[in-house]
């Protein structure tokens, strides 16, 4: 391992940190928060999961990469040797070298085991389960717990096989929900009602905070009993949630190509 490693992960700008404007209306006013109507700002291009409350100025910003190399090629060695290696370089005396150390088991599963012939593998996002069955966020490699060599996981899905995933969600999702182009907040949905409304969205965790902490009338879409599906699967968008609606015309469901339906189908 490079002796600088903990300096090629972690020596870069944090994310947020050059958004001066929003530094600066957070110590104005602590307690704004981001609604719909700042989402149109210029500032506001990146997607949706991606946004911050006006508060929330930073965040950490690590290159993985080098580190993500290192332990693929490191894939056939005893996991004792590699982290020797790891420990030369990487003292837990130094925070910021230890923080590169914490990053290891996002990487590698080192707690395994065999149970009726399958391997099961732990860590500290998730209690033991099998290898094959690791969810949303596979290890990349394991620590066989037998022999102790690490090994790259056959069941992690490549690049391509996330991809073609994510267009085949999309793809079927497409059904029920469209995007509307150059209005990252704007929605086309289908809902039960066999009706395709405009949905106006913000962030479900600015718009319950904006409430009071209350769910009643948070997502107007839910308020009025229109949907039966997740808001994630209804909108396409992990903490969506409609702040307004409003039906769709014939002539725009003609402009957009969009039929009537049941969205249950």
């Amino acid at each position: 391992m490079r002796r600088d490693m903990s300096k090629v992960i972690v020596e870069r700008p944090r994310y947020g940190s050059h958004w001066k404007t929003r530094r600066r209306h957070s110590r104005l006013d602590p307690t704004r928060i981001v609604l719909d109507e700042d989402l149109d700002d210029d500032r506001f291009t990146a997607s949706l999961g991606h946004r911050r409350a006006l508060r929330h100025t930073k965040s950490l910003n690590e290159n993985l990469a080098p580190l993500r190399r290192y332990l693929i090629g490191q894939a056939g060695r005893p996991w004792n040797a590699v982290w020797s290696d790891i420990c030369e370089n990487l003292r837990p005396t130094n925070t910021v070298q230890q923080h590169v150390r914490d990053h290891i088991a996002d990487f590698v599963a080192i707690k395994t085991s065999f149970r009726d012939g399958e391997l099961w593998v732990a860590s500290r996002h998730y209690a033991p389960r099998r290898l094959s069955e690791t969810g949303w966020r596979p290890p990349l490699l394991y620590v066989d717990p037998t022999s102790g060599i690490l090994h790259l996981n056959p069941h992690r899905p490549t690049h391509r096989d996330r991809t073609d995933a994510a267009a085949r969600l999309k793809a079927q999702r497409s059904a029920w929900v469209r995007e509307v182009e150059g209005r990252p907040n704007l929605r086309h949905v289908l809902l039960d009602d066999g009706n395709w409304w405009e949905v106006r969205l913000t962030r479900y965790s600015w718009a319950l905070e904006a409430s009071g902490g209350t769910n009643a009338g948070v997502d107007v879409v839910d308020s009025a009993g229109l949907s039966a599906r997740p808001r994630e699967e209804r909108y396409g968008i992990a903490d969506g949630c409609a702040v307004e609606k409003r039906p769709l015309s014939r002539r725009e469901l003609d402009l957009f190509g969009l039929r009537r339906g049941n969205s249950k189908s």
